[in-house]
């Protein structure tokens, strides 16, 4: 399972691009989340893949604003295959409006279909060779966490908000947890933090934590101190870069 950070910021970050992650397994690749800048993200990689499944982890506009341009770009290409966009309930809908806001008739002129596939928590739900899990999380607005999971490997992502009970239970045995952590310490009650991502993982069987979507005092504070980042218990915490990439 090959893991590229397309971005690793938050809605605002003005030196990275908004939180989004490639995963490329057993001949398929998923996009988590794509927000503002993430296209360009995607777009920017010399070897672009075959994109079969996007992952909406909930509707603000740095996690998923960036579709209308993807739809674009792969209706320019010409793409025939059907594209997957898995979600909470609702998500074909708000998708469909943003899509019309930014092309309108776009949707009527595509060379390939669109399959929306709501996920519901508490279900398994196999797709383009992974088992797709979701959570809720404590957020402004509704939105889910997510657990895939192949044969060998699996990775938990967190989309935006604090861990519940249901979240926590997903990342169990995980290989990799991509955590969002705004803040160092808990000033939101819609944001995770650092201190807050290092709790839930003490005492769950987890290989790695990437850390993403700090805001900007955060990352100042971390370039002055490096204590955080390297081992955690039996956990190695670390803080991804754009374009950073990894094989679980």
């Amino acid at each position: 399972m090959k893991i590229t950070f397309l971005g690793t910021g938050d809605s605002c970050d003005p030196h990275r691009k908004n939180v989004s992650v490639l995963i490329e397994d057993s001949g398929y690749t998923h996009m988590l989340d794509c927000g503002f800048s993430s296209t360009h993200g995607y777009l920017s990689r010399s070897a672009q893949t075959q994109l079969d499944t996007v992952w909406i982890s909930h509707f603000h506009g740095d996690h998923f604003f960036g579709l209308p341009q993807l739809i674009l770009h792969l209706n320019m290409q010409k793409r025939t295959e059907p594209l997957a966009i898995l979600s909470g309930i609702h998500g074909e809908e708000k998708i469909l409006n943003a899509l019309h806001l930014a092309y309108p008739e776009l949707a009527t002129k595509l060379s390939f279909s669109l399959d929306f596939i709501e996920l519901q928590p508490g279900t398994i739900r196999q797709h383009n060779g992974l088992s797709w899990q979701c959570a809720p999380v404590i957020h402004s607005q509704s939105a889910h966490s997510l657990r895939i999971s192949s044969d060998t490997k699996s990775l938990y992502y967190s989309g935006d908000g604090k861990a519940m009970n249901e979240s926590a239970e997903l990342m169990q045995n995980c290989d990799l947890v991509i955590h969002e952590a705004f803040s160092l310490k808990s000033n939101t009650p819609y944001h995770s933090s650092i201190d807050e991502c290092l709790q839930v993982i003490k005492g769950l069987s987890i290989s790695m934590l990437a850390l993403v979507h700090l805001n900007q005092e955060t990352r100042e504070i971390l370039n002055e101190s490096s204590a955080i980042s390297g081992k955690q218990e039996n956990t190695t915490v670390f803080f991804p870069k754009d374009d950073d990439e990894l094989i679980l």
